[in-house]
């Protein structure tokens, strides 16, 4: 049982657009930036200035002394067969998009608001959060809600600046009312999308959409929301007008804007032709997703047309590899397939937890047959539906989850004696879900599996602690034996599973990827007995320890913090990578090709490896003083700058447990859409 709280947001904290808007989705789960953006909220109440008596902090994140910054750039698996590449800006542009969003929060609202096809757009500022108060009993139920209050010292997170119309996510519609209605009107659905919208996007096409092309080109030097949402994104993206940075979520406002200006004149030719909306066709779009609900063939391949000469007139273009044609009723192989997998864990959980008297607990001696024999019928499940297990990943974990919260709750019901047995299902749920995120591996079914990999942790340690009390007073030694002995099992089969991940993904060359440092992250605290090797680490990270004083240039900012951080526990089992990362860093600082001014990775490196409590203060001053000998004409006192950087949290967090991380960061993910879905 819960109850609801209200919690309200400040519509006058510009601040938080860092916390959400500028930052991908597929992060390490201990960058939150919320070091930064308290520093903003704390240093002033403006968006001007940094430390009122630092010039160099103030030019470094406040001044126009630069015309353009580079993004880092990184990997994420997209799917079975490509990669995406996605974007963290510089700090000084995340900030000038506090400014723009400050400025003209209104007017992005109002030029998202044309459309009639949109399902997805932003409609208002978040400003109320429901949250769920929980007993304590049932704390790990905290995976469900997300919000902001932004006057606790920690902040909680919405999914964005914005509330967003009308489907956070594109399932939703699917199960929603409209979508029904709709399949009463039309018999067909032809569905497509636009070829990497993202990176075919011209910035100049916002001033297009919204003026029109003889009034952009009569006004480019004007002072207006469009042009200066444009130099942000040309700031932001190393001064590129061809493709937008891929990752935050101001691209996808950025994109709305023209998409709509799209949508209206779609609506508008077709009114011409006398092929009206909600009589003839209903065109639904999802960011770059269409769908054309139509009856008569002709009209279907005229509204289609249209949309694709219209798309063309800004360079954007149809992927015809991935049309697809339904017909009533629109139900695809992915609902099918989330409907068997639905029924196939349900009976499965009902079974083993809900109802003990049914369980046939003599079974269990040879659990693994039972995974085998469960993961051959999804398996099949997928095959028979002709559909990608990243179809699936999500439902399979949102079941798995719940189902693990409910044992959670119950979890003082459970006979001691019962442990054994309660190991082994335990076992079979790691079983399948380490199956199907090898199927899928990517950063969203990283987090997924993380949230897994977490709630079986706290189950089986609440399990202890709830029994350890009356084993004592018992003194029942057998039973603390096995439990012990259980609980150690469960560890294990955790840490083995991810390493067999991770092994699997240095042989594909996803190691370095997002996916494998996420999941380095999820299994550091689990116990400290199953740290990796170092070799093993080396690998996975993409650090060779062949050469100590090697330069790799290619190792980027995510590497070096993510083994950092892992490392954190345990330093001295890891003298080699310690030493190598340093030397990687202040080699990288020393690049004359870019500064910590320019270029996004140098100046997250800086700061959060000065912040970095593994790394001594001795190797924090030669950091340091590669910056400093840069720059010596705008640090007025190197030692005060120093202190003040090593002693704040900037972009990680370096004193967060893997598991709080963890779940902050999934409560502030749950409700966005992933970039590699």
């Amino acid at each position: 049982m819960s109850i609801k709280k209200a919690i309200k947001l400040s519509k006058n904290d510009f601040n938080r657009v860092v916390l959400m808007d500028v930052l991908p989705y597929e992060l390490p789960f201990i960058l939150t930036n919320e070091g930064f953006y308290s520093l903003l909220n704390n240093n002033s109440k403006k968006i001007d200035c940094f430390i009122s008596n630092d010039f160099f902090l103030n030019e470094l994140f406040f001044s126009d002394n630069v015309t353009e910054t580079h993004p880092l750039d990184y990997k994420i698996t997209k799917d079975q067969e490509s990669e995406r590449v996605l974007s963290l800006i510089h700090p000084k542009a995340q900030i000038k998009f506090i400014k723009l969003y400050k400025d003209y929060y209104q007017f992005m609202i109002y030029s998202c608001s044309k459309s009639s096809y949109s399902l997805r757009y932003p409609y208002e500022l978040s400003h109320l959060y429901i949250e769920k108060e929980k007993h304590i009993e049932n704390q790990i139920d905290q995976y469900k809600d997300e919000g902001i209050n932004l006057e606790d010292s920690e902040p909680i997170y919405t999914s964005s600046f914005f509330e967003y119309k009308q489907y956070s996510f594109l399932y939703k519609f699917y199960d929603s009312y409209e979508f029904h209605k709709i399949e009463k009107k039309f018999n067909h659905l032809f569905k497509f999308d636009i070829a990497k919208c993202f990176s075919s996007i011209s910035t100049f096409q916002i001033s297009k959409s919204l003026k029109g092309v003889i009034d952009h080109n009569s006004s480019k030097n004007f002072h207006s929301f469009e042009k200066i949402f444009e130099d942000i994104m040309l700031f932001s993206n190393a001064a590129n007008s061809h493709g937008i940075v891929i990752g935050p979520e101001f691209s996808r406002i950025f994109s709305e804007i023209i998409l709509q200006n799209i949508d209206f004149k779609i609506k508008s030719k077709l009114d011409g032709l006398g092929i009206y909306e909600g009589q003839d066709y209903i065109i639904k779009r999802y960011v770059d997703d269409y769908f054309l609900f139509y009856n008569n063939r002709a009209i279907k391949k005229q509204v289609h047309k249209n949309i694709v000469e219209m798309l063309s007139e800004i360079s954007l273009f149809s992927n015809d590899a991935k049309n697809i044609e339904y017909n009533i009723p629109f139900i695809t192989g992915v609902t099918r397939a989330k409907s068997e997998i639905n029924t196939l864990l349900s009976i499965f959980f009902e079974r083993n937890f809900n109802n003990e008297e049914n369980s046939n607990k003599e079974s269990l001696n040879f659990y693994y047959k039972i995974s085998n024999n469960l993961i051959s019928q999804i398996k099949c499940i997928v095959y028979d539906n002709k559909v990608q297990y990243s179809s699936i990943t999500g439902y399979f974990f949102t079941i798995i989850k719940r189902n693990i919260t409910d044992i959670s709750s119950k979890i003082k019901n459970y006979d001691l004696k019962d442990m054994e047995v309660f190991t082994r299902k335990i076992l079979i749920i790691l079983d399948l879900a380490f199956f199907v995120y090898s199927m899928d591996f990517r950063v969203r079914s990283t987090y997924l599996i993380s949230q897994i990999v977490i709630l079986i942790n706290e189950l089986t340690v609440n399990f202890k602690v709830i029994n350890e009390k009356s084993i004592a007073n018992d003194q029942d030694f057998l039973l603390s034996e096995i439990m012990d002995n259980s609980y150690d099992r469960i560890k294990k089969k955790i840490y083995d599973e991810v390493t067999i991940s991770l092994k699997n993904a240095i042989g594909k060359e996803q190691a370095r990827y997002m996916e494998s440092l996420n999941l380095l992250i999820a299994i550091r605290d689990i116990d400290r007995q199953y740290n990796l090797p170092e070799l093993l680490l080396s690998q996975i990270v993409g650090i060779s320890l062949d050469d100590i004083e090697d330069y790799e240039k290619d190792v980027n900012y995510f590497q070096l913090m993510i083994t950092l951080f892992y490392m954190y526990r345990n330093k001295n089992k890891y003298p080699k990578l310690d030493k190598k990362i340093k030397n990687i860093i202040i080699k990288k600082l020393s690049d004359n090709q870019v500064s910590i001014f320019n270029s996004s990775e140098l100046i997250h490196l800086f700061f959060d490896s000065l912040s970095c409590p593994i790394i001594s203060e001795t190797d924090k001053k030669a950091i340091f003083n590669v910056i400093y000998q840069r720059n010596k004409d705008k640090i007025k006192d190197p030692s005060e700058l120093f202190n003040y950087i090593t002693k704040n949290k900037w972009f990680i967090d370096w004193d967060i447990k893997t598991i709080d991380a963890i779940k902050k960061l999934l409560m502030k993910k749950e409700l966005r859409q992933a970039y590699g879905n």
